[in-house]
């Protein structure tokens, strides 16, 4: 689960940025927390956010526990921020790919 407010320019570069990131944990802890953590670390991605706070929530629930297993959190995170990029272009009327390439980071102050 993801919430966001992401503030960008008319050419799409991002200026700041809120992420609320929720890992349903299951019935007991496990490596939940760590899971949420590296979705939180992969938040970013490729790109520089500019202000960015992320928070992420472990949610208790009534399902199996999550455990170690390939990517561990980091796809999780991968993905919110590939779909507010996909949010930022289709607000813009750009092209995803070229919203992409604009904020990623090592490019000029970035």
């Amino acid at each position: 689960y993801v919430e966001y407010d992401v503030g960008f320019d008319d050419d799409g570069r991002l200026h700041g940025i809120q992420i609320d990131l929720a890992g349903n944990c299951g019935y007991s802890p496990d490596l939940s927390g760590s899971i949420v953590d590296r979705a939180m670390f992969h938040s970013d991605n490729a790109y520089f956010l500019g202000n960015a706070t992320i928070y992420g929530h472990r949610c208790k629930t009534n399902t199996a526990s999550n455990t170690a297993y390939r990517g561990f959190g980091g796809p999780q995170g991968m993905v919110a921020i590939e779909e507010i990029m996909d949010a930022v272009a289709r607000s813009l009327g750009k092209d995803p790919l070229e919203v992409r390439k604009l904020n990623y980071y090592g490019k000029d102050e970035r």
